[in-house]
């Protein structure tokens, strides 16, 4: 055997060892979700929105009457009715249940994917073989870590409101968004970079797509992709095609916001600064930027340790551009009436918060770190790599505690 063909094999090797651990993984995750899904409709609404989300949907059925943000209820329909269970709130609680853990699954795949495009460090590599793992091993078990992971915890009791969240296991339609939300940032930063109709008119389409699932990132994202198509290309065909992709998602907020509130009586947005965040943390003011803190350690620490020596700069600029947009939405404004505290305003945050999670980590693992020198100066970068990976083990511990929580007391919050 020649040595190109050993290379050829040996990268053979590798896909059928990525798509065997990336098929092992979105297996587990639906074992995992699918019970505890089924769970919380059995509890009821006093245990996550899916049973709160059903009824809408058998609303939808009898009186023509549906969410603005449907696109949760019209595939869980859907779903139903291909697998030939009918209409009724049983049949519609085993159809969310498989379309809940399919999300699920499918937002580990992507950010799989995204992982195994990387190339790794040095640094990276020499962890990986004193783990004794294989990198798509190692990728894998990251890629659980990122998908279950969590704010690190503070208070047991505010462990979900109040922060912000990378994961969320109780809101249907915040779950069935997510996949979107990454497939809209992804190929939005790549059409920044490599400006095509064709990217554009697969923007556009997934822009609409995430407001018709929750309108919020999308809420976000806008205005923080705007401003970065202007800025890196100012007045050109690139902007205009950044400008198009983004139309089709603002003609449906649009459509959603008429429907939604200009004729409602019982609701409205108003500007509210910090009204609904004190709200959630019981009104202790001093807990927000603490609240902060434990929600963005990870990215938040690496920047501090490896600002100077970072990798993909332009896409960890966006997705901190786009959580800081989300965190102004969710600070500074509110929605009216008995749905004032449910913080419908924060879910942006939810997304926007594991895109930067993930992409740091996508940074993490490309980024340079010198090996050590007798002087004591490598020695400190050293430990800095450390620091950063103690910080990322504490979110996963707390995304495990969490997703026990939520489990085993039956309590998101």
């Amino acid at each position: 055997m020649t040595e190109t063909e050993r290379d050829t094999t040996m990268e053979q090797h590798r896909k059928v060892a990525s798509v065997f651990h990336t098929s092992l993984l979105c297996l587990l995750l639906i074992v995992i979700s699918a019970p505890l899904f089924s769970h919380m409709i059995a509890y009821g609404t006093c245990w996550g929105d899916i049973l709160v989300h059903n009824t809408k949907i058998r609303r939808g059925i009898t009186d023509g009457v549906w969410p603005v943000h449907l696109l949760y209820h019209v595939t869980v329909l859907a779903a139903s009715r291909l697998m030939g269970w009918g209409d009724g709130v049983r049949a519609l609680g085993q159809a969310s249940v498989f379309v809940l853990a399919l999300c699920v699954a499918a937002k580990a795949y992507i950010t799989n994917d995204l992982l195994l495009r990387v190339k790794l460090s040095r640094r990276s590599l020499s962890l990986i073989q004193k783990l004794g793992m294989s990198p798509t091993t190692f990728i894998t078990l990251l890629t659980f870590g990122l998908v279950t992971m969590a704010p690190i915890v503070i208070n047991p009791n505010r462990m979900f409101i109040g922060q912000l969240p990378p994961t969320c296991w109780h809101s249907p339609t915040l779950i069935i968004a997510a996949p979107f939300g990454i497939l809209l940032f992804y190929y939005g930063y790549r059409l920044l970079d490599q400006a095509r109709l064709s990217s554009s008119i697969l923007v556009g389409l997934l822009a609409a797509i995430n407001v018709v699932a929750k309108p919020n990132y999308f809420m976000a994202f806008l205005p923080v992709f705007l401003l970065f198509a202007l800025y890196r290309h100012r007045l050109s065909q690139a902007t205009a095609l950044a400008v198009l992709s983004m139309i089709p998602g603002i003609i449906v907020l649009g459509i959603q916001y008429l429907y939604r509130f200009a004729r409602a009586e019982e609701s409205s947005v108003i500007f509210a600064p910090f009204l609904v965040w004190r709200g959630n943390l019981q009104w202790h003011t001093w807990l927000i930027p603490l609240s902060l803190l434990a929600s963005l350690a990870f990215p938040l620490v690496y920047w501090a340790l490896y600002r100077k020596a970072l990798v993909h700069k332009r896409m960890l600029a966006l997705a901190w551009g786009v959580l800081l947009s989300s965190v102004c939405w969710a600070a500074l404004f509110a929605e009216t009436g008995s749905t004032l505290y449910h913080g419908n305003f924060f879910w942006g945050t939810k997304i926007a918060t594991y895109i930067l999670m993930l992409v740091t980590m996508l940074d993490f693992l490309t980024v340079s770190t010198p090996a050590r020198a007798t002087d004591g100066t490598a020695r400190r970068r050293f430990d800095r790599y450390n620091v950063v990976w103690l910080i990322v083990v504490a979110h996963f511990a707390s995304g495990i505690a969490y997703l026990l929580k939520v489990t085993l007391w039956h309590s998101c919050y």
